[in-house]
């Protein structure tokens, strides 16, 4: 969804989330949690992240007003791969956790 070190959106990403928060009900909680990759700063990182959340619950916020939301940044706190692997930098890992999570309960 996002590019290394910036907090804009891919090209149809925005309508991508517009579909997949379109069925969730007004009044439920809607969580947005931005990651980032393991490069740079914690402090860097921690920003970079917040700043990924707030993109795509813009989106939600427009789409769905009726939700509530619950934006959150985790930095390079919480990866789903690995950054590296083995000593050697892993592109395809710090790809994936260059993420928001969107989540919520019915």
């Amino acid at each position: 969804m996002f590019a290394f070190g910036k907090a804009t959106l891919a090209d149809g990403a925005a309508e991508w989330i517009a579909a997949l928060v379109k069925p969730i009900p007004n009044g439920a909680t809607v969580k947005v949690y931005g990651h980032t990759d393991g490069k740079g700063t914690a402090k860097a990182n921690q920003t970079l992240s917040e700043q990924r959340a707030k993109a795509v619950a813009a989106v939600i916020a427009t789409t769905q007003p009726g939700l509530k939301l619950d934006v959150q940044g985790f930095g390079m706190t919480k990866p789903v791969e690995p950054n590296t692997k083995g000593g050697e930098d892993n592109p395809e890992g710090r790809e994936k956790n260059r993420r928001v999570e969107v989540r919520y309960e019915k």
